[in-house]
């Protein structure tokens, strides 16, 4: 092989390999296509739970629009008694 061959091959040797490792560990590599992909995953996992919690609070507040089950909640939470009304509190049980 010739002088000008030999180092028209490790020119090109070199050059493949900057462009091997620029697609593998550059900042739109491989290497962070992964990592984006694995965080994509996980931001859509937190996205379904919050719309589950979203809709659990819409719920919530249509359900709140009614003023009995506005009573009973705010009853239940607060402890909350109309005046007249006599509040009889039980021990709990200890096993």
């Amino acid at each position: 092989m010739t002088k000008t061959g030999r180092s028209l091959l490790i020119t090109s040797a070199v050059i493949s390999l900057v462009i091997v490792g620029f697609t593998i560990f550059g900042d739109r590599g491989l290497l962070s296509y992964l990592t984006l992909r694995e965080k994509q995953r996980e931001i859509s996992g937190e996205v379904i739970v919050l719309e589950e919690e979203n809709r659990e609070l819409t719920e919530e507040l249509i359900k709140l629009e009614n003023p009995a089950y506005r009573e009973r909640v705010i009853r239940q939470t607060l402890g909350m008694v109309k005046p007249g009304e006599t509040v009889y509190i039980f021990p709990s049980e200890k096993k």
